[in-house]
């Protein structure tokens, strides 16, 4: 059997690594809804790392599971016409692949942990940081494929 607690270092790391990155480009952004948007995905990634550190210090892997996270209810910026017309478009089509990259990452580790842990209870923390991340996913998906359509058009 693996012993999931030693992979919690690197599923700290993927979600710091995804943290850091939506806070920089939270920064960066120019648009209030995009920035709102980076903001609240590094505030649950920081939150995921938060339960991943808790349960390495732990050693047990046992926690409840998240809750309801703010990304469910959330619905990308329609901001894909404004960058259409920008130079800007191609720069921010690169981040958002950048950035559905992580969440793909990050939902497959999280889903080898759900099939590697006999615990049910753990089997459940992983099985809702993966649905996090693949609504992470979404959202960006949207966003780039919204992108790409006005940029198509014009």
């Amino acid at each position: 059997m693996i012993e999931l607690c030693l992979l919690l270092s690197e599923g700290i790391k993927k979600e710091r690594e995804s943290r850091e990155f939506y806070a920089l480009h939270g920064r960066d952004a120019k648009q209030k809804d995009l920035r709102a948007l980076f903001e609240m995905l590094a505030r649950e990634e920081e939150e995921h790392e938060r339960v991943l550190e808790a349960m390495q210090k732990r050693k047990t892997c046992s926690l409840d599971p998240l809750g309801k996270p703010a990304s469910l209810n959330a619905k990308p910026p329609k901001i894909a016409e404004s960058f259409a017309r920008s130079e800007d478009a191609g720069e921010f089509s690169t981040t958002l692949l950048a950035a559905m990259s992580f969440e793909q990452k990050s939902k497959g580790f999280y889903e080898a942990l759900v099939l590697a842990t006999e615990k049910a209870e753990d089997k459940k923390v992983f099985a809702s940081l993966a649905g996090f991340e693949q609504r992470h996913y979404e959202l960006l998906n949207e966003m780039y494929e919204q992108l790409n359509y006005f940029r198509l058009q014009t």
